[in-house]
């Protein structure tokens, strides 16, 4: 059983500095890394235990950032 899950987000350039501070603010659910900075997909791993809370964290900042998720890129 892994120890972490992972999503893709893609977000405009700009947001990425937000979408950090979003995720940070919400009891650093996850840890976020840029995949391709060109393009501005992000990858997102937390605790397998908390996809749930990830998935209604993600759909709740859709009102204030647009973004994409993904499984697998």
């Amino acid at each position: 059983m892994p120890y972490s899950a992972k999503l893709y987000v893609k977000i405009a350039k700009q947001d990425i500095a937000m979408f950090r501070f979003l995720l940070e603010a919400h009891e650093n659910l996850g840890l976020m890394s840029v995949v391709d900075p060109r393009v501005a997909w992000l990858k997102i791993r937390f605790s397998e235990d908390q996809k749930q809370e990830m998935l209604l964290f993600l759909n709740g900042i859709k009102e204030s950032l647009a973004l994409e998720i993904k499984q697998d890129l």
